[in-house]
């Protein structure tokens, strides 16, 4: 590895740590702070003592802490924490779990190890594929699935690793899927169950080539299959332990097209705060101008990096539907699928030029603004006696 490889992991470890440091400072220094458990929830559980309790409410890591010291639980009897729609997420629940072999104070610290190891682990990989450090590849770290999962112990950057894990065997293949890349995809299914709108396109992929390639083809197919196997046993399991499909309470998250967009739109001009205007920029700055750029593309150029551009274009398509709760708040839309920010990287990789250089940018600075601003924001808190 080179001078400039390691300067660039260095300047991006320390902005980490800064962030994070920046956060738990606000907290006595006390990392637990990042699971961000409410007060009632810590009481209720009766999370480790010490624990950071927000005053305030608390956010989805203190889920994922709860299932991991639920593991054995599930297999043995009743979990404590029952909502399956969390518990498909297993992947970073059970490494934290394993890791931290039954210490449940040593939890804060085994997922915040994890998340950052997985994010720089996708900026590695990516940087091993451009051969040189550029600014796409940053937006691997500097984006809100990154830098809100670090901040809220989530399982996005987890699943930002394997999808990237997995591109980094597709590209090396001359994109098909390898049998390296299928448990790296079948392990960012476990991670996020959005990833799966990265399969629809690739399952197409092979019907774009001639008859003569069909057989070379048909292992793709194949392999992204065995690569859903996993996730599918996974689900029906929840689904026959807690008598309910893990997706049914994501029902609110589809609208009809655009709707969620027009109601941020709506917000934006009507009674702007932080969290829309933060949501309205990663619109107007990022996701706009990455669709107009693609449909550009796709009428000068059709063939040219076609299969990035199909995937991208299915997974922006997607955020079409999104429902107004997710479209108004970054935090939200901005990691409700984090496969987006490795495949737009490679995209952005493939068409490099002022105006994807521009658009990378934009959101290394969105995200980056976001990220300092939740650091920032203070909270009344107590200590789990």
């Amino acid at each position: 590895m080179n001078r400039s490889y390691v300067l660039s992991f260095g300047i991006v470890a320390l902005g980490l740590v800064g962030l994070m440091l920046l956060n738990i400072s606000r907290f006595d220094w006390n990392a637990s702070a990042l699971l961000h458990v409410s007060r009632e929830f810590g009481e209720a559980y009766s999370v480790p003592e010490g624990t950071v309790l927000y005053e305030d409410g608390g956010y989805d890591g203190m889920l994922y802490m709860q299932i991991a010291r639920d593991i054995p639980e599930i297999f043995l009897g009743a979990p404590t924490y029952d909502h399956a729609y969390r518990w498909q997420r297993i992947l970073l629940p059970a490494l934290a779990s394993l890791l931290s072999m039954g210490n449940d104070s040593a939890l804060p610290f085994v997922l915040l190890g994890v998340n950052v190891a997985s994010v720089l682990g996708a900026l590695f990989l990516f940087l091993a594929l451009a051969g040189k450090p550029n600014i796409h590849a940053f937006t691997l770290v500097g984006n809100p699935a990154a830098l809100v999962g670090i901040l809220f112990s989530l399982t996005e950057p987890l699943a930002l690793f394997f999808t990237m894990l997995f591109l980094f065997f597709w590209k090396k293949s001359g994109e098909r899927v390898t049998w390296g890349g299928a448990p790296a995809l079948a392990l960012a299914l476990l991670a996020r169950e959005t990833t799966v709108l990265l399969t629809i396109p690739l399952l197409f992929l092979p019907f774009q080539y001639s008859a003569e390639y069909w057989n070379k083809r048909f292992r793709n197919i194949f392999l992204l299959c065995l690569s859903f196997l996993p996730f599918a046993l996974w689900m029906l399991f929840l689904t026959n332990h807690f008598d309910t499909f893990p997706w049914e309470t994501n029902e609110g998250m589809l609208a009809l097209p655009f709707s969620g967009i027009l109601s941020l739109l709506q917000h934006t001009a009507a009674s702007p705060n932080a969290y829309v205007l933060s949501s309205a920029a990663f619109f107007l700055l990022f996701f706009l101008p990455l669709i107009a750029a693609l449909v550009s593309e796709c009428l000068r150029a059709p063939q040219r990096g076609a299969p990035t551009t199909m995937i991208l274009g299915t997974i922006l398509a997607f955020f079409l539907f999104l429902d107004a709760h997710i479209w108004n708040v970054l935090t939200s839309v901005g990691r409700v699928i984090p496969a987006l920010y490795p495949i737009y990287a490679l995209w952005a990789l493939e068409h490099d030029s002022r105006k994807t250089r521009s658009l990378s940018a934009a959101l290394i600075l969105v995200s980056t603004t976001v990220a300092i601003g939740i650091a920032l924001s203070p909270h009344p808190f107590t200590i789990a006696p």
